[in-house]
Order: C-alpha cells, then sequence, then structure tokens
C-alpha cells in the first residue's frame, strides 16, 4: 500500500525525469548544430587555401610566361598574349567550380545538422512522453491499490 505522498513524490520524480529528457535532447541537438558550423568552417578555409594555392600557381605559370616573352624578344602580344588570357580564363572558371562546390558542401553540412538537432529534439519529446504515460500509469497503479 503507498502512503498519501506517494502519488505526488512519483508525479514530481516524473516531471523532473521529462525536463531532464528535454534539456538532453535539446543540448544534443545545439551540440550537433556547433559541430556542423565548425565543420563548415573549416571546409571554408581549406577551401580559401586551396584558393591562395591556384593563384600562386597561376602566377608561377604567368610570370614564367612573361619572362619567357621577354627573353625571346617577343614580349606580350599574338599567340603569348592569347595563352595567358586563356590561363586567367580557365583560372577564374575553376575558381567559380570550387567556390560553387565549396558553398555547396557547406549548405548540406548546415541542413543536415539541421535535421539531425531536429530529430534530437523530437527523440527528446517521445522520451518525455513516453516518461510521462510511464509514470501517469504507475500512479494510477498507486491509486488502484489503496
Amino acid at each position: 500500500m503507498a502512503g498519501p505522498a506517494a502519488i505526488p513524490m512519483m508525479i514530481a520524480m516524473t516531471a523532473g525525469s521529462m525536463v531532464m529528457q528535454r534539456k538532453a535532447a535539446s543540448a544534443q541537438a545545439v551540440a550537433i548544430e556547433n559541430d556542423a558550423a565548425m565543420a563548415a568552417d573549416q571546409a571554408k578555409s581549406v577551401a580559401n587555401e586551396q584558393t591562395i594555392a591556384r593563384k600562386e600557381k597561376l602566377l608561377q605559370a604567368l610570370s614564367s610566361q612573361m619572362a619567357g616573352s621577354g627573353a625571346s624578344g617577343a614580349g606580350l602580344s599574338g599567340s603569348t598574349y592569347n595563352i595567358m588570357q586563356t590561363d586567367i580564363g580557365q583560372a577564374e572558371a575553376e575558381q567559380t567550380r570550387s567556390d560553387l562546390g565549396a558553398s555547396i558542401n557547406a549548405g548540406n553540412m548546415r541542413k543536415s545538422a539541421s535535421t539531425n538537432a531536429s530529430l534530437a529534439r523530437r527523440q527528446g519529446n517521445i522520451a518525455a512522453g513516453q516518461t510521462l504515460i510511464s509514470g501517469a500509469n504507475a500512479a494510477y497503479g498507486m491509486a488502484g491499490t489503496e
């Protein structure tokens, strides 16, 4: 037989458990979102480093072409100039593709994190609901035994 304080105590314990489950789910969701933000920032840093490397490579190639043109006395005209313009155009196109890919990747990371965070919150709500039902069942069972 349960004492008179057993049912209120069970209700309080159930409510406390529900709050803790929701807080844990919320903390997990925040952690997921923070991890995704850090991953997106890291991906952006990698993309920036790749951009710098591509630009340095282009500058080296253009410098070599200019040095070769100057040494041969041809100067920057005709086919030498056309080759340089083509190289610059290809580098710009490659940069655009790279930027687009990095942007899509970052967007996918954020969307995935948002979905996972939402799922974590939903799971917390479901767990809290299950705790409420279990607590109500137990309280009803105790009330029925008196």
